[in-house]
Formats: C-alpha cells, sequence, structure tokens
C-alpha cells in the first residue's frame, strides 16, 4: 500500500457545492451515501479534477461549467491532502472564467506537468487509470463483455497489449517480405519467358551481320564510281559557268544606269516632299492662331452679353431698393402713431392703479381690529406650509433615494450579465495564448496573400498562354509571329514580287501536318523573292522588323524524278503530299530533298539502315537522318503553325493548369477568409480582456455603492416619516384656528381678494403695454436703420452699373482688333496654300516618270536575276559536286579504299546493292540490341534467383521467431488470468462463488472464457447466471484487476446500481475486502443502506432545499 492516503477533501463553488470540506481520518473503506442528483457525482469529478486528470463528462463542454452558477461565481475549486512518510502535500487546482485551469501544490503554483509529475510519482496516483477511478457504468460494461473483448481488457490492465502490439508489427513485416518474395518469383518466370521469346531474333541477328558484310565492300566500290562520274560532271559545268558570266555582266552594267537615274528622281521628290511638310506645318499655326483669336473673340462676346446681363439686373435691383426705402418711411411714420397711443393708455392704468392701492390701504385698517386672531392663523398657516415643505422634501429625497439604488441594481445586473457574456467568449483562454495564437494567424495570413499573389501571377500568365494558343487555333493568321506579319504587310504595300510567308502558300492534309512541320520547322515562316533587287529590299526590311525568318531567291521551278521506294510502313516522300504554287516548288524541293514519310518510328529506324544519305520523318514528327556515318533523331520542339492537333494538347494542358490554379485560388481565398474571422475572433477577444477586467472591477464598485444606498434609503424612509407626522399635527391646529374666523373678517378677506385681483389684472395690463410699446420703439429704430442701409446699396448700385457699361465698350474694341487680325492670317494661308498645291502637281508629275523608269529597272533587275541565278546555280552545283567528290576522295583515303582496276558504273554497282539490301530489309527490325538484352536477362535471372533464396531464409527465421513470440505471450496471458482468477476466487468465496477463468484459442482470436459456480453448484457459462452474478464477477474481477496493480486509491461511482439490497450487502463486503491495502472510496444510492454498513467512514450527500446547492453530512449506520 502507498505511504500517503487521502487525508482531507475541500470544495468551493464547484459543481454542485458551494463550500464543502471533508476529513478522513480513518482508513479503508469510505462511503458516500445519497439520493439521485445529490452531488455525488461531483465528489467524484473533484477528486478526479484536483489529481490533474482532463477527462469530463460528456454534458461538461467546457471547464468554466464546473463553477458552481448560484450567486454569481467567479472561480472555482478543489482542495486534497494526502499525507505519508511523517510529511503532508496539499493539491488544489483552481478554474476560473474564460482562463485556464490553475495547479498549487503547498500553496505554491506550478505548471501542469510539474504538478502531474508529483500526484504520479510522489503519491503514486495515476488519475487516467482505469482501475483508480471507475465511473457508472463500468461494471456494466465489464459484466457483458465477449471473452475476446474481455481478455483485451485484462491485456490493457495488466501490461499486455504492448506486446501484442510489437507481434502484430512483427507479422505486418512478414506479410511485406512474403508479398515481396511472390513478386520476385513472377520476375523469374517472367524472364524465362521472355528469353524463349528471344532465341529465333538471336540468330536472325547473325545472319544480317553477314549480309551487311558484303553490302559494305559493295558500298566502297561505289565510293570511286562516283568519284568518277562527279569529276565528267566538273568539266562540263565549268564551261557553262564561263559563258553564264558574261551574259550576267552586261545585264548589271544596265540595271547600274537605271538605277542612278530612279534615285536623282527619288532626291527631288523627298525635297519637294519636305516643303511640303513644312508648308502643312505653317499652315497649321496660322489655323491655330485663327482659332485662338476667334475664341478670343467668342469670350469677348460672352463677357459682354454677360456685362449687359448683369447692368438690367442692377438696375431691376435699384428699382426695388427705391420701392423698398419708400415702403420704409410709411411704416416709420405708423410706428410713431402706435407710440403716442401706448403712452396715453400707460397713463390711464397708472391713475387705476393708484386708486386700487388706496382701497386696498383702507381694507387693511380695518383689518387691525382682528390682528390677534390674524396672528395666530398666520402663525398656523406658516407652520403648515413648513412641515408641509419638509414632507415633501422628505419624500423627494426617499424617492432619490430609492431611484438611485434602484439604478445602481439594474447597473449591477447589466454588468455581471456583460461579464458573464465576455467570459464566454474567453472561455478556455488567458491573453498570452490569445496573443500567441494572433501572431500565429498573422503570419499565416502573410503566407496566404504571398501564395496568393503568386498564384495570381501563375494565373494570369496561364490565361494569356491559353488565350494565345486559342488565337493560334482558330485563326492561322494568329500562328505567324507579329514581326512576321509586319514584314509580309510591308512587302505588300510597296508592290514587291515576294511571296510568303510558306505557311499560307502550302497546303497540307491533317494527317501529315505535324511530320511537314518536323521537317519546315521554321522555315514555314519563309519568304520568296523572284528578283535579285526584290531579294535585297528585302533582306533589309527583315532587319528592319526584327523578322528572323529565312528568304530565298527563287531559280525558277526546279524538277526532280523520285525513285519509287518500298518498304514496311513508307507513305511517300514529303514533297509528294505537299500542294504548292509552281513559282515556289524549287525552293520547297530543295528544303524537303530526300526526306521520305513513313508511319512509326521503328520504320525509319530499319529503313535507315538500308537507304542512306535519306532523312526519315513519322507521321507523329518524329526525324531519323544520317550526317557523316552517324544515325541521329533530332528532337524538334513544334512550333504550332501547322499542327493544330499539337496546339490543342497544349491549350487543354494550359486550359487544365489554369483551371487547377483557380481552384487553388479559391481554396486559399476561403482558407484567407477563415483566417481573416479567427483573427477578428482572437483580436475581439484579446480587446475583449481589458473591458472583461474593467467590467469585474466596476461590478464590485457598484456592489460598495448599492450597500452604502440601501443605508442611505433606509434613514431618507425614516425622515419622511417623521415629517409626515408633524405635516398631520400642523394641519389639525390649522384647521382648530379656521373653526374661529370672525364673520366681518371674511368679508373684509372677500373685498382685500377682489381688489387684490383686480389690481393683479391691472399689472398685466400695464405690462403688456410697456412691452408694446418697447416694441414699437425697436421696430422703429430698425426700420431707421434699414432705410440707411438701403440707400447706401442704391448707391453702390448705380456706380457698378456705370463700371459694367465701361469695360462693354472695351470689348467691342478689343473684338474690332480680333476680327482684324483672323483676316490678315486667312490670307497668308490661302499663299501657302497655292504654294503646296504647285508642289503636289510638281511631285505628281515626277512619280509618273519614276513609275515608268522603275518598271524599266524591274525588267533589267529581272534579266539581272536570271543571269545571276544561273551563275549561282551553275557555281552552286559546282560548288557541291567539287565537295561531293573531295568528300568521297577523303573517305576513300579515310577508309583506306584501294582503286579498282576497274571502275564499274555507279549503276551496275546500286543494282547488285539493291538485291542486298532487299534481302536485309526483310531484317531491319532486327538490332544487336537482342543478343544484350539476352545477356541481361541471364544477369538479371541470376541475380533474382539469389535475392529470392535470401528471401525465404529470411521469412524461415521470421516465421519461428513469431511463432517463439506467440507461444510466450499466451504462456503470459494464461498465467496472468490464473493470477486473476485466483485473487477473483479469493473475493468470490465471500459470497459463495466461484469462477473458472479458460483462455481459448489461439493467438488471432483468444479470448477468456467465464465460468461461474454460484452456491456450490456446477460451472456453467457467464451468459447463463442472472444480471446479478455477473455484476458480482466483474466487480469481483475489477477489484483483483486492482490488487493485481496495487493502486493506492479507488473511487467506484454506484457500482451496484442494477443489485437488490441482499446483493448490495455482498458487493459491500467484497469491496471491504479490497480496502484492506488501499484507500477505497464508494458512491451508493440512499437504497442500498446495507452497503454502508462495512464502511470505515460513512457520509451522506443533500441538498439545501429543492435545487439548492449540494451538502455533505457525516452519518452513522448502525449494524
Amino acid at each position: 500500500m502507498s505511504a500517503f492516503r487521502l487525508k482531507s477533501l475541500s470544495l468551493r463553488n464547484f459543481l454542485t457545492y458551494e463550500y464543502e470540506s471533508l476529513d478522513f481520518v480513518r482508513e479503508g473503506m469510505i462511503v458516500f451515501i445519497g439520493g439521485n442528483g445529490t452531488g455525488k457525482t461531483s465528489l467524484f469529478n473533484a477528486l478526479r479534477f484536483v489529481l490533474g486528470s482532463n477527462q469530463k463528462d460528456q454534458r461538461y463542454k467546457s471547464w468554466s461549467e464546473f463553477i458552481n452558477n448560484r450567486g454569481n461565481a467567479r472561480s472555482g475549486w478543489v482542495e486534497a491532502v494526502f499525507e505519508g512518510d511523517g510529511e503532508s502535500v496539499k493539491l488544489r487546482r483552481e478554474v476560473r472564467r474564460g482562463e485556464a485551469p490553475r495547479f498549487y501544490v503547498d500553496g505554491r503554483r506550478v505548471s501542469a506537468d510539474e504538478f502531474k509529475e508529483i500526484v504520479r510519482v510522489k503519491l503514486g496516483v495515476d488519475p487516467d487509470n482505469p482501475l483508480v477511478f471507475v465511473p457508472q457504468g463500468r461494471v456494466d460494461a465489464v459484466k457483458e463483455m465477449e471473452p475476446v473483448k474481455l481478455r483485451e481488457f485484462v491485456e490493457e490492465l495488466v501490461g499486455l497489449a504492448d506486446e501484442r502490439k510489437t507481434i502484430d508489427e512483427k507479422e505486418g513485416e512478414f506479410r511485406e517480405a512474403l508479398r515481396e518474395a511472390d513478386v520476385l518469383k513472377e520476375d523469374v518466370r517472367m524472364i524465362q519467358e521472355r528469353v524463349a521469346l528471344l532465341a529465333p531474333e538471336v540468330e536472325r541477328w547473325r545472319r544480317r551481320k553477314q549480309l551487311e558484310e558484303k553490302l559494305r565492300r559493295l558500298e566502297e566500290e561505289a565510293v570511286w564510281s562516283r568519284i568518277e562520274e562527279g569529276k565528267a560532271r566538273l568539266n562540263e559545268l565549268a564551261r557553262a559557268e564561263s559563258e553564264a558570266a558574261a551574259r550576267m555582266e552586261e545585264a548589271y552594267a544596265a540595271f547600274r544606269e537605271a538605277a542612278e537615274r530612279v534615285e536623282r528622281m527619288e532626291t527631288e521628290r523627298r525635297v519637294a516632299k519636305s516643303r511640303m511638310d513644312e508648308i502643312d506645318k505653317e499652315v497649321g499655326k496660322l489655323r491655330e492662331e485663327e482659332a485662338e483669336l476667334s475664341a478670343k473673340i467668342k469670350e469677348i462676346l460672352r463677357r459682354r452679353e454677360k456685362s449687359l446681363e448683369e447692368v438690367d439686373k442692377g438696375k431691376r435691383e435699384l428699382e426695388k431698393v427705391e420701392r423698398d426705402i419708400e415702403d420704409l418711411r410709411v411704416k416709420i411714420r405708423e410706428l410713431e402713431n402706435r407710440k403716442a397711443v401706448l403712452e396715453e393708455e400707460r397713463m390711464r392704468l397708472t391713475e387705476r392703479r393708484e386708486k386700487l392701492v388706496e382701497e386696498l390701504n383702507n381694507i387693511s385698517v380695518e383689518k387691525e381690529k382682528f390682528r390677534g386672531w390674524e396672528t395666530e392663523w398666520v402663525a398656523a398657516k406658516a407652520d403648515f406650509e413648513r412641515a408641509k415643505e419638509k414632507a415633501e422634501a422628505s419624500n423627494k429625497n426617499r424617492r432619490m433615494a430609492e431611484d438611485e439604488l434602484e439604478r445602481v441594481r439594474r447597473k449591477i445586473s447589466e454588468c455581471a450579465r456583460r461579464v458573464a457574456e465576455l467570459a464566454e467568449k474567453l472561455e478556455g483562454y488567458d491573453e498570452e495564448t490569445l496573443r500567441k495564437r494572433r501572431e500565429e494567424l498573422r503570419k499565416e495570413k502573410e503566407e496566404l496573400i504571398a501564395k496568393r499573389k503568386d498564384t495570381e501571377v501563375k494565373l494570369r500568365g496561364w490565361e494569356e498562354e491559353a488565350l494565345m494558343l486559342n488565337k493560334k487555333v482558330s485563326s492561322l493568321e494568329a500562328r505567324v509571329p507579329e514581326q512576321v506579319r509586319r514584314l509580309e504587310e510591308e512587302v505588300k504595300k510597296r508592290g514587291m514580287n515576294v511571296e510568303g510567308p510558306l505557311l499560307k502558300l502550302v497546303e497540307v492534309p491533317d494527317e501529315y501536318a505535324e511530320a511537314v512541320e518536323a521537317v519546315l520547322g521554321k522555315e514555314l515562316l519563309a519568304f520568296v523573292a523572284f528578283n535579285e533587287s526584290d531579294f535585297y529590299v528585302l533582306n533589309e526590311l527583315r532587319k528592319k522588323y526584327d523578322a528572323w525568318c529565312t528568304i530565298y531567291l527563287s531559280k525558277g521551278l526546279k524538277t526532280s524524278t523520285l525513285r519509287k521506294i518500298d518498304g514496311d510502313g513508307v507513305v511517300g516522300w514529303l514533297e509528294e503530299v505537299l500542294k504548292f504554287p509552281d513559282e515556289v516548288g524549287g525552293v520547297l524541293r530543295d528544303i524537303t530533298r530526300r526526306t521520305l514519310l513513313v508511319k512509326e518510328y521503328r520504320n525509319a529506324l530499319a529503313l535507315s539502315g538500308k537507304y542512306k544519305r535519306l532523312r526519315f520523318v513519322t507521321l507523329r514528327g518524329d526525324v531519323v537522318e544520317e550526317r557523316r556515318g552517324v544515325l541521329r533523331s533530332p528532337y524538334r520542339k513544334p512550333r504550332g503553325l501547322l499542327a493544330v492537333k499539337r496546339l490543342m494538347e497544349e491549350l487543354e494542358e494550359a486550359q487544365k493548369n489554369r483551371d487547377l490554379l483557380e481552384r487553388e485560388l479559391k481554396a486559399l481565398d476561403e482558407r484567407l477568409s477563415e483566417v481573416r474571422r479567427e483573427e477578428g475572433k482572437v483580436e475581439g477577444a484579446i480587446m475583449v480582456l481589458p473591458h472583461w477586467k474593467s467590467l469585474l472591477s466596476e461590478k464590485i464598485r457598484l456592489e460598495d455603492e448599492e450597500k452604502k444606498l440601501r443605508e442611505e434609503a433606509e434613514k431618507a424612509r425614516e425622515e419622511a416619516e417623521k415629517a409626515r407626522e408633524e405635516l398631520e399635527k400642523a394641519r389639525a391646529k390649522l384647521v382648530e384656528v379656521e373653526s374661529r374666523k370672525p364673520k366681518d373678517y371674511v368679508e373684509l378677506e372677500e373685498e382685500e381678494r377682489r381688489v387684490k385681483d383686480e389690481l393683479v389684472k391691472l399689472n398685466q395690463s400695464m405690462k403688456k403695454v410697456e412691452a408694446e410699446y418697447g416694441r414699437a420703439v425697436k421696430e422703429r429704430e430698425k426700420a431707421l436703420l434699414r432705410l440707411k442701409e438701403l440707400e447706401v446699396f442704391g448707391e453702390s448700385l448705380s456706380r457698378s452699373i456705370e463700371a459694367l457699361m465701361e469695360i462693354v465698350t472695351m470689348g467691342d474694341k478689343e473684338a474690332s482688333d480680333a476680327t482684324r487680325e483672323i483676316k490678315g492670317l486667312e490670307i497668308k494661308a490661302k499663299e501657302l496654300l497655292d504654294e503646296k498645291r504647285r508642289l503636289e502637281e510638281l511631285i505628281e508629275e515626277l512619280l509618273q516618270t519614276l513609275g515608268k523608269e522603275r518598271e524599266k529597272m524591274r525588267e533589267m533587275g529581272e534579266r539581272l536575276g536570271d543571269r545571276r541565278s544561273e551563275v549561282e546555280r551553275i557555281r552552286s552545283e559546282v560548288r557541291i559536286v567539287r565537295e561531293e567528290v573531295e568528300g568521297l576522295e577523303r573517305e576513300a583515303e579515310r577508309r583506306g579504299l584501294r582503286k579498282p582496276i576497274k571502275v564499274r558504273p555507279l549503276s551496275e554497282v546500286k543494282g547488285e546493292m539493291a538485291f542486298l539490301e532487299e534481302e536485309l530489309a526483310g531484317l531491319a527490325d532486327v538490332d544487336e540490341k537482342v543478343t544484350r538484352e539476352m545477356e541481361e536477362l541471364e544477369e538479371r535471372r541470376k541475380h533474382v534467383a539469389k535475392k529470392l533464396g535470401e528471401l525465404e531464409e529470411e521469412l524461415r527465421g521470421i516465421l519461428e521467431e513469431l511463432e517463439r513470440r506467440k507461444k510466450d505471450y499466451i504462456v503470459k496471458l494464461v498465467g496472468v488470468v490464473e493470477g486473476v482468477e485466483k485473487s477473483v476466487n479469493e473475493l468470490l468465496a465471500m459470497v459463495n462463488m466461484k469462477c473458472k477463468l479458460n483462455v481459448r484459442g489461439d493467438y488471432s482470436d483468444a479470448g477468456v472464457e467465464v465460468k461461474l459456480s454460484v452456491k456450490g453448484g456446477p460451472m456453467i457459462n457467464v451468459t447463463s447466471v442472472s444480471g446479478g452474478e455477473r455484476c458480482f464477477f466483474a466487480i469481483a474481477l475489477i477489484a483483483a484487476l486492482q490488487k493485481e496493480s496495487r493502486v493506492p486509491l479507488v473511487f467506484l461511482d454506484e457500482p451496484s446500481t442494477h443489485l437488490d439490497s441482499e446483493n448490495s450487502d455482498r458487493t459491500g463486503r467484497i469491496l471491504k475486502e479490497v480496502a484492506r491495502e488501499r484507500q477505497v472510496l464508494v458512491l451508493v444510492p440512499d437504497k442500498y443502506l446495507e452497503f454502508a454498513k462495512h464502511a470505515d467512514q460513512c457520509y451522506g450527500t443533500a441538498t439545501k432545499g429543492v435545487g439548492g446547492a449540494s451538502i455533505v453530512i457525516p452519518v452513522r449506520i448502525a449494524g
């Protein structure tokens, strides 16, 4: 048993308790007995809470709900004292609204981790261990467990669950290794199948090598045949070149003279054009000056019109002022007459008031006879008035005090309500946590904003890419680069004899578009000139517009005879699938020469070995060609000029990327909105914290103020009651004095009252007359002041009208001057336009002459171009033939080829080669790869077989280890179950029961089978006995496991809920036995009083009234 035990437990404003303190003076079993809703489970939660557990019932969503709401408590706490080893440990855990729970050890605040360390290590208690705190329903769950679930329950509590998890992980490794072995076996089978398939291919490869050797010797002989034919061709071309060069020189001299004449005319035209531009500028300036003068005249006329309108307006105002002056003079005369009448009325009222005062004095003399009674009545009346005033003042003070008290109470209620609302918003947070969370949200927001900007940039890029591709797909014009389009427009504008780009001249079937684009590439943007002068100009324009496309000078229609090539997958020569104008045929044939169109890449590879010096292109745009004895397949990135299919794929990819980025942007916006909302919520909570604290202080201050106001209100009520009593006494005395009033005195009073009333009315009339007299005097003074103002304003208006008339006269003079200037500008503009007309006629004449000269020059240029083309063609052919002959000679020297005694014609050699190539073409699909693949397969088979052997050996080891571990686990499980069975039987013997626990099944489906014997009867399955007997077994099993695990403290919540009183008594005896070695606390309903007889210390739980706070009362159970 642990050295420490629970000594006391105290609660303050926790769950259903306002305050409770319990001292556990005895060791052993402590029982709390009470009805439903009296606070038993609150004690269970309180002890678990103070020991540091964070488990809560489902009905409590937050720590703030643990605080008792009666009395608007702001915090609650639980304190437990443990004693042992000559020392004590005081644990305290406190929860406050809107804050995380606080931890204290011996009065010192500590962190949660330190607190839990002290509880687990020093006190030896784990509050989260299911054997320490056994809640309601745990016993029912255990008694209904199937064998497998019961085995898992025992495993977890005795520490075998981790060992079983290790075995399961090892078994997973074994299954993974088995899968790997199956893969290796499948690999061996596939290798063997592939070796059987490759055997015929290897034999065909040997025959192909023999044919290639024969073909190589014939190719060496063909080299010398081509050298001899090339030298003969060179001699023929040398003679033709000298004749063509002489004709070209004559044409060039004539072309140069024509060019000089055109240049002189162009100079004259540029000078005239320059002068015309100067005239246009001068005329433009004159037009601007004329427009400025016209605008000035309009502005002068507008100001004149406005000034005349202001003159008319001023005259109308002047007439109105004169009428107002006359009206004021009449009004002043009327006010003076009214003043005289009011002075007469004031004198009449003064005389009448003097008479009434005299009458009032006479009545006073008469009343002197009754002075004694009057004095007494006046004193009583004064006492009554004073008492009345005092009573009214006291009542007023009382009402004010009560109103102020009610106001303060309303403010307290409102303040408490707002404090509670704000506390709910701050649930579970303190200021430090909120600020930390705000920083995290700000960082995340900044990252999201930066990521959103990047995504927007990428999205814009893909949208532009999709838009551009969409234009290219829908329009051929859009596929041509802007610089090339501008060059094309300039060519059309100049009327040059140029065609292009080739993209718009060539018709290509859709199925061949990718192949044609792969071969032609950027040549699809090329231009073709048909004479040398246009070729020269086109080159300069290309530099000007930065249009880096190829330009060709056409040499006329170039035809060639294409030999027929048959073979697997051959479509035909590339130039045969194209449709193009005849004038560009030579250029296109030069670009596509020796290019064969085939279906698939393997066809191109097979044919490249048979036909040297040819280029092959597949329908998908793959190119295969041989250069200097090296076979290569260059990568040609599609430009999207013809192959719309590629463009569509790129467009689809661009749209897919755009949609993906749009979804990503939408997700970022949603997350950014969530972060901003949470940030606003956290920011609001941070802002609420100071307000919540100030509200709490304000509530405390108001409660103090309420106490003072309550005392003041009570004092005001006492004073009001005392003043009321004094008022009643004064009223009684006044009534008694008035009952003795003399009759003559009454008549004098009535006469005096009548005179006073008349005097009051007279005074009111005099006040009215005085007031009316004062108003008349003020109105007269105001009228005189207004009269003077109007006279001054009239003089000012007259002067303004005269000044405006002077402005009108000056404006008329300025308009006349501007009109004269406009006429002068019109004369000068007319002279300049006449000169421009003469220059236009001169330019027109020059243009006509220049056109004729240019036409002559174009004809000369065409002749020169033809001559030059002929020379260039011959020279080009000479260069090609010479390079070919020299190359062949170098090749023969490099390869060490000996010249035959007799050089056969090339056609004879090629005929023999064609026969060999035909046989070799049948073996074109076999290459050296098959032999290498065969060797690699053999090596791979050996490697896989070795690896498979190693893996099978490893599998045997893992399987043996698994079997050993499973056996060890079953042995341990059986040992644990036997130990538990012994402990359970020791407890069940107290209620005349016995159990038998057997481990059934193998490792994978092992379960703990339970059999029970009741009152000496036979052993039967636990499912065949009554619910109460199964409940006994479950309680005994939990108790046995508690003994095995040696927990120092146990707290059970209503373990005997479904038992009758007799069985409840038996349960008490079982738990009494458990309490011999540990401290046991049990909660039982009040109907199980028999259970409490076994308690070492017993308490009862109850409530204060209906729905009041819970209380705990020490009780003693007889028995």
